[in-house]
């Protein structure tokens, strides 16, 4: 019994988790490349890096 009412909780919180990311991105989203550039006399390590609009004014962590 327990393997049964697990099977089907387990059923239900599979079937809520597969519709929470649906149409997060629209359709009408430009191309994006990113690029970087590093210095070759020394060694550098980057932690961060953002994408700016500024178009639209708006920043996003990459």
């Amino acid at each position: 019994m327990k393997k049964i009412i697990s099977t089907g909780m387990l059923c239900l919180l599979l079937a809520g988790c597969s519709m929470v990311n649906r149409e997060r991105v629209p359709d009408e989203v430009p191309n994006w490349r990113v690029g970087y550039t590093m210095p070759s006399l020394y060694p550098v390590r980057v932690t961060k890096a953002y994408g700016i609009n500024t178009q639209e004014d708006w920043t996003s962590i990459l």
